[in-house]
């Protein structure tokens, strides 16, 4: 972290020259030297910060220097070959983010840096069928997942008691050329066990919301046929104005999200 880096905490005559003036020029080595020492590592410590785990974790810092001088960083692009984010698995991110405005005199101070806006984060995060279901276990997932498969079986006599009465036993998922399969087991606080399994395609509408098509309820996971299930035909599953969705390729290989996200300061 720059804090641990003698030479990232700058003496008092820089931390001056690096408050807005009137001047409009940064050396090109006081630049170079800002972003590699001192700003760098800051934003890739925050980045670890908010994952559990991340492998082959690459960064690149582009600003001028009117914007770096007032705390903004003009573009970031991050890659990384796994990651881990809030019980979320992702085999490959490539993600841009542009004008990040940040706490820039406490960063060179060698404090953590911290974000003073929100920003838009664009890219693309794929997900292999064996990502995808280890996510499966994440708490973002599994009571959705679970209020789900409870809503498909409303109907049933076995299925009377509330949503938290009941927990997700055993979910999977399996994948296919433009369709997802999700199946599970519920099971009551009385020990009774229900399965549930729905295969369906997922179109985008409006960027933030995934619509079911010609969804199918099965006997099991791997069934190969299935009856139709109109009531859900179109059913929409909204993310959130935060999110923009662009393009979502799904193959047997795994999942592909390409779109932006609006990240908003803690």
């Amino acid at each position: 972290m720059a804090s641990n880096d003698p030479e990232s905490v700058s003496d008092s005559s820089e931390s001056e020259a690096l408050q807005p003036s009137t001047q409009s020029e940064m050396p090109a080595a006081k630049q170079s030297r800002i972003i590699s020492r001192v700003l760098s590592p800051a934003v890739k410590f925050w980045l670890k910060s908010q994952l559990e785990l991340v492998e082959n974790l690459a960064l690149s810092i582009q600003s001028g220097d009117r914007q770096l001088l007032n705390g903004v960083i003009q573009t970031v692009t991050v890659s990384a070959d796994r990651a881990i984010y809030q019980g979320l698995h992702f085999n490959q991110v490539r993600l841009t983010a542009e004008q990040i405005w940040f706490n820039l005199r406490q960063v060179v101070q060698g404090k953590a840096f911290q974000l003073l806006k929100p920003f838009d984060l664009q890219g693309s995060v794929h997900l292999a069928a064996t990502e995808l279901n280890s996510s499966l276990q994440s708490p973002l997932l599994q009571e959705p997942v679970k209020n789900f498969l409870l809503m498909l079986l409303q109907d049933e006599a076995d299925v009377e008691a509330s949503n938290a009465a009941w927990e997700l036993k055993d979910p999977k998922i399996v994948l296919d050329v433009e369709r997802i399969t999700l199946g599970a087991v519920l099971v009551a606080a009385n020990g009774k066990e229900v399965s549930a399994a729905i295969r369906t395609r997922l179109a985008i509408a409006q960027g933030n919301c995934l619509v079911l098509q010609n969804p199918e309820w099965l006997p099991h996971i791997n069934a190969q046929r299935g009856l139709p299930i109109k009531e859900l035909e179109n059913h929409v599953f909204q993310l959130g104005s935060h999110v923009n969705i662009e393009n979502l390729l799904i193959s047997a290989d795994g999942l592909t999200c390409q779109g932006r996200i609006v990240v908003m300061p803690e």
